[in-house]
């Protein structure tokens, strides 16, 4: 995405001239770009498929309609495939390794869920991950990242896969990983592409793979 698409795409949808644009992020999945103003920065996310696109979209309609924690929508874009979100002066928790932090991250957790525990699966969303997937993802760690599991963590991979299989489906929120968690005036969840009907389990063992930390411990510590 070009500097005179960003410029264009924030002045057509929120009145405001952009000053400056800077690239954040990018993935296999989306760019993410701040785009500064006078009345307030924006965040920029242009996805690369269409399908990502609208799951994130009935998504964030999904969470926001519940009053999760999340940021603002403040526009969307089909042509270009883009979301305009409010920037949230944060930083994300990764960097704080502690059991507060994961108590933290859990509590937000159970705050979402509690939030959307109404809501039954319509079709709405299109992202799907099976068990299977999840696993493949930890091998790809393994072999890419360096990670490497201890046999207990092995262990309690395979609780998670067995309580992902027989838990009930809810709305989860499917990249639930540190980067993803932000710390502002509260802890707000970002980055919703992946939300879907799911396990709660899912989210528990997504942070982990990601983490190294056995959430499901951390989270019988909240009760």
């Amino acid at each position: 995405m070009t500097l005179d698409i960003i410029i264009d795409l924030v002045k057509k949808h929120t009145g405001m001239d952009v000053s400056s644009v800077t690239g954040i992020t990018g993935g296999y999945r989306n760019k993410v770009y701040l785009a500064t103003t006078e009345s307030g920065d924006v965040i920029l996310k242009k996805h690369r498929s269409v399908s990502d696109f609208k799951n994130e979209i009935e998504a964030y309609k999904l969470f926001g309609e519940c009053g999760c924690r999340i940021p603002k929508l403040l526009f969307t874009d089909p042509d270009q495939q883009v979301m305009g979100l409010q920037y949230l002066k944060a930083r994300t928790l990764e960097d704080r390794q502690s059991r507060a932090y994961y108590l933290e991250t859990v509590r937000l957790l159970a705050d979402t869920y509690q939030k959307t525990g109404h809501l039954k699966d319509d079709g709405s969303l299109s992202f799907r991950r099976t068990p299977e997937e999840l696993f493949e993802g930890a091998k790809l760690l393994e072999r890419n990242a360096g990670f490497s599991p201890t046999p207990r963590f092995r262990s309690y991979i395979q609780q998670c896969y067995k309580l992902m299989t027989e838990s009930a489906p809810r709305l989860i929120v499917g990249s639930f990983i540190p980067e993803n968690v932000v710390r502002s005036d509260q802890d707000y969840h970002i980055d919703l592409e992946m939300a879907s009907y799911g396990r709660p389990s899912d989210d528990l063992a997504y942070f982990s793979l990601f983490s190294g930390v056995n959430m499901f411990d951390v989270a019988s510590a909240t009760h």
